[in-house]
């Protein structure tokens, strides 16, 4: 199964989930701000931080760049302070592209200015790890 691991943030937390996320799947966590193509992907993470109530306007230029039928599957995770999952404009703009996107999502505490610092922690870190190998479990089922 061929994964990628693409993700947008501001803060950092993003970046430290990717990386978690990357390294169940034996991959690099690619930033969406550098250049590469993705073709022929079974799986897709991606991570992005909630800015506003949704995910950053980056990545919906992203998904809207994304090459049609080349993306099986998705898999969402996020983080933001509310640990309110806000990622169903995202989930429609890659089923709109014919992806198939993973029934749950991942959504983590993350902190702003001085508010609920050091999150996601260590248990964050841990339990998005699970969640990863649940997803690839499950999508390789498919």
């Amino acid at each position: 199964m061929k994964i990628e691991v693409v993700y947008f943030t501001r803060t950092k937390h993003t970046e430290k989930m990717a990386k978690v996320v990357a390294d169940v799947c034996g991959v690099e966590a690619i930033n969406i701000a550098e250049q590469h193509r993705l073709f022929d992907t079974d799986c897709l993470f991606i991570g992005t931080g909630i800015y506003g109530g949704k995910p950053a306007p980056e990545l919906f230029r992203y998904i809207d760049d994304l090459p049609v039928n080349q993306i099986k599957h998705a898999v969402i995770f996020s983080s933001n302070f509310t640990k309110k999952d806000q990622t169903e404009l995202l989930i429609n703009n890659l089923r709109a592209k014919g992806i198939e996107v993973y029934p749950k999502r991942f959504v983590t505490t993350g902190s702003f200015l001085f508010l609920k610092r050091k999150r996601p922690n260590t248990k964050d870190l841990e339990a998005l790890r699970a969640f990863t190998i649940e997803a690839l479990k499950k999508i390789g089922e498919k």
